[in-house]
């Protein structure tokens, strides 16, 4: 299904993370001089946290997912708690052994098989909040006022209706068959041309709103009218399916609940695992940057005049678990820091975890970026509609979730610490 897909690609995502974040451990390592077989156990045990705390995260998401959900949190829950068990034993226990393994070897032993981690001037992110918070809000601002005007809607899976699909020999036109259609049926109606992936031939879908469902008749009248309309096309009957309004708007409901309890799961776990960041704080800053993103996918489909639909909620909970493991490896650098007793402010000690954590943070969102970004890439080639009202908000959404991790989060939370001193 869609949202296992996408439960896929963030377990992709958190798989090339971990190697990543492991990556980066060992480089620092190397960098203080230290040996390679050193570097490398010190490496895995340095990361170990980090990785774990964004793996728990994220296999509490789906565990909720999978609890409130049938279905499209049910499918996207399973296969990212799969996901994540795998990710834990080959991405850590595994990749640990073997790579010990390896380096035992002299021809292994050579310094240029690795990347030894370069001194990095620290960028001052926080003296330049102010413009962060101004840009953030003029972006929403913007995406809400023309989301506004062009109207969001809900799909008939949350709405309730029926869905009518055709094959077809040519363009159908689209305007004309909804017309059409809405005349005959009496009832408001919408319609899609694509290409139907599999058989390659191009497709007509007509979405019908309203509470009741169609009857065999009606199903022949429709058939007749498109026929008689473009009878060059040829169109033929593939699919009906009618869904109920207390379905839909149940599956709704659902899906708010297990957002919202996976929000305040996320505040207790970072509450407790960091407390020496005033872990309260931390963790609404946190759920903050979620949100943010989240809005940001909204405002996408808004922006683009896609229907609220299952795609909505897939991707919503991908981009959640995404940017919360992004903010939790930056608030694990940052514990890591004030455990050492430095006597540096705030401002520079919170300037400098991000700074060494931004190679980690590009590095994997150019990865899970690079991937989406194919997948919508073929979806447009082929014409693939329902691919397509997927990939294009989760692309954006994690450009928005590694934003908001670098540039949101820790900006919040040292704003809260400052107002609160």
């Amino acid at each position: 299904t869609l949202p296992g897909i996408a439960g896929l690609i963030l377990s992709l995502g958190m798989a090339v993370d971990a190697n990543v974040i492991i990556s980066e451990r060992i480089g620092e390592e190397l960098q203080k001089g230290t040996s390679i077989r050193s570097a490398v156990r010190r490496g895995y045990k340095n990361a170990f946290s980090s990785v774990l705390d964004g793996n728990v995260t994220t296999a509490a998401v789906a565990v909720i997912l999978m609890f409130f959900g049938s279905g499209t949190m049910l499918s996207f829950g399973y296969t990212l708690l799969t996901g994540v068990l795998i990710n834990l034993v080959a991405g850590v226990w595994l990749s640990r052994v073997m790579l010990s393994s390896v380096i035992l070897y002299p021809g292994f032993q050579k310094l240029k098989l690795f990347r030894v981690k370069k001194e990095r001037k620290v960028i001052d992110f926080l003296g330049k909040r102010r413009a962060i918070f101004i840009f953030t809000v003029a972006v929403l601002v913007t995406g809400s006022i023309i989301s506004a005007v062009r109207g969001v809607t809900l799909d008939t899976q949350f709405t309730g209706g029926v869905i009518l699909k055709y094959t077809c020999e040519g363009t159908p036109d689209t305007e004309k068959a909804a017309k059409d259609i809405e005349n005959i049926l009496n009832r408001p109606v919408s319609a899609q041309a694509g290409e139907d992936f599999v058989s390659g031939q191009e497709k007509l879908v007509l979405n019908l709103g309203g509470n009741q469902g169609i009857s065999p008749q009606e199903q022949e009248k429709v058939l007749k009218e498109l026929q008689s309309m473009q009878p060059e096309l040829n169109y033929q009957s593939s699919e009906t399916y009618a869904v109920e309004p207390y379905i839909g708007a149940r599956a709704l409901k659902n899906s708010v609940i297990a957002i919202v309890l996976a929000a305040l799961f996320i505040v207790v776990y970072i509450r407790l695992r960091f407390s020496a960041l005033s872990g309260f704080s931390a963790g609404v800053s946190g759920v903050i940057a979620l949100l943010h993103d989240v809005f940001i996918v909204f405002l996408v489909f808004g922006v683009c005049k896609i229907p609220l639909n299952d795609a909505f909620v897939s991707v919503t909970l991908t981009i959640i678990g995404y940017s919360i493991n992004d903010t939790i490896v930056l608030y694990d650098r940052i514990r890591e820091h004030m455990s050492g007793h430095t006597k540096e402010g705030l401002v520079p000690l919170v300037n400098r975890s991000i700074t060494e954590t931004l190679g980690r943070s590009i590095n994997t969102a150019f990865t899970t970026v690079l991937c989406v970004a194919i997948v919508l890439v073929f979806a447009v080639i082929y014409n693939i509609e329902s691919i397509k009202i997927f990939a294009l908000p989760m692309l954006i959404g994690m450009i928005s979730g590694c934003y908001s991790s670098i540039c949101v989060a820790g900006a919040i939370w040292v704003t809260w610490k400052g107002r609160k001193k």
